[in-house]
């Protein structure tokens, strides 16, 4: 299943953005150097900001939904097939953000620059296309 997806369900089936971080951080066993990797255009860790891209595109194909400033939801009565089909190809997604950010670091930590056309900006949206 996906990490996002994984933890929401630990918590209850809602959690805040903060909690969901948490959790999947904890799920996946991140160091905490690879936590400290920053994305360059919005100041924030690269995870939070790969997490945020996973959480508009769950709640775009109707997985979760918004209850409230901060809070998602899983919905509950989306068809099993279709949230396993859609599982799926969020967890590739995820793994991928995840082997960029570990390589990011890598690369960081070597003193190289990092190379963000490694993948198409939209390469999130073509995974999950259906």
């Amino acid at each position: 299943m996906s990490p996002t997806i994984d933890a929401i369900k630990e918590l209850s089936g809602s959690a805040n953005t903060e909690e969901i971080y948490e959790k999947v951080v904890e799920d996946l066993q991140l160091s905490d150097t690879l936590l400290e990797v920053i994305n360059g255009k919005t100041g924030q860790s690269e995870l939070q900001y790969n997490l945020a891209w996973v959480r508009t595109v769950l709640k775009n194909k109707g997985i979760l939904a918004k209850g409230g400033k901060g809070i998602w939801v899983l919905i509950e009565n989306s068809p099993t097939s279709i949230l396993q089909d859609q599982n799926q190809k969020i967890r590739k997604s995820e793994d991928q953000k995840i082997k960029m950010l570990r390589k990011k670091w890598q690369m960081l930590k070597n003193g190289k620059k990092w190379q963000s056309k490694l993948l198409p900006k939209n390469y999130l949206q073509v995974l999950l296309k259906d």
